[in-house]
């Protein structure tokens, strides 16, 4: 059996490197530590960053600014400490 067909995104350099993906694309997928996150981006909000994880819209998180989202507590760390760690399962560009 060939995988051609399999994508693999390549893991945050930074924080920098996540912010611009975001604004970019617009929605990335993550996995740490056994559990996968979703982080998506919509300019016609007021708090126009989200977070959701477990595969549940209704664990969500919303945020102003992507500095916001960075800020949050993932696992007890702040993303922007673990982002360059997180397996990317997802990444639109």
């Amino acid at each position: 059996m060939h995988n051609e067909n399999i994508i693999t995104f390549s893991p945050f350099e930074d924080a920098d490197d996540f912010k611009l993906s975001l604004i970019r694309g617009k929605e990335i997928e993550f996995h740490y530590n056994g559990i996968n996150y979703g982080v998506f981006y919509d300019k016609n909000f007021e708090k126009a960053f989200y977070l959701c994880y477990s595969d549940s819209e209704a664990q969500a998180n919303y945020f102003e600014t992507v500095d916001d989202l960075l800020d949050c507590m993932i696992q007890k760390q702040p993303l922007r400490d673990i982002i360059a760690r997180v397996e990317v399962l997802h990444r639109n560009i």
